[in-house]
């Protein structure tokens, strides 16, 4: 079996001038259905990023609808969230542009587009560790952070280290960029090409 990933969505990468003038601002890009998305695990690690008042000048924005959405309102108005933004659903680019941290929570992915599209933009990737297909795109450490599946001490550890310092958000978004060159379409083309070449013998 062998498996060839999606190619990048959108057609420009990222600048650096736009990587230093990001905003501090954490994002999720995703369909709001919680048996699949479980994107109560980001607000229950919101949550806990909101006690402490270092962090007072961040927000999270979830970018998205679906079926759940009343119940993650519910959740923000139960736990008093200050600093947690629905936007909807919207063409998601100019959210990337801004944002300086993504989170993945999902309970599964075959191949996480929102990944590719956030390296792209240069917004370092902190997810969980509950599909293959995730260590094919994210390097931890380098472009993002890699944690146990269901750790959420762990993934509001990663949110922290990377909130609090500015020249490694820089530097991992500058190496997301980079590792997303990967998935150009002539690179995902060409796998292709090997493929057939292979089968035809």
């Amino acid at each position: 079996m062998i498996a060839i990933g999606n190619s990048l969505r959108f057609a420009q990468y990222i600048t650096p001038n736009e990587i230093i003038n990001k905003e501090k601002t954490v994002i999720v890009v995703a369909r709001f259905d919680e048996d699949t998305k479980r994107l109560s695990y980001a607000l229950r690690a919101w949550r806990e990023i909101e006690k402490d008042t270092e962090y007072s000048d961040w927000k999270l924005q979830l970018v998205g609808d679906g079926r759940d959405m009343a119940f993650y309102r519910h959740l923000v108005k139960k736990w008093q969230l200050k600093h947690v933004e629905f936007t909807g659903q919207q063409n998601p680019e100019d959210y990337y542009n801004r944002a300086s941290i993504f989170l993945m929570t999902s309970t599964a992915e075959g191949w996480g587009m929102v990944i590719l599209e956030a390296l792209q933009m240069g917004v370092p990737v902190i997810a969980m560790d509950s599909f293959g297909a995730l260590h094919d795109m994210i390097t931890d450490g380098y472009n993002g952070s890699i944690v146990p599946n269901n750790d959420i001490k762990n993934f509001i550890h990663a949110m922290k280290v990377l909130m609090q310092n500015e020249e490694l958000r820089n530097k991992m978004a500058t190496n997301a960029v980079e590792s997303s060159k990967h998935f150009e379409i002539t690179n995902i083309l060409a796998q292709w090409k090997i493929l057939f070449e292979q089968l035809n013998h």
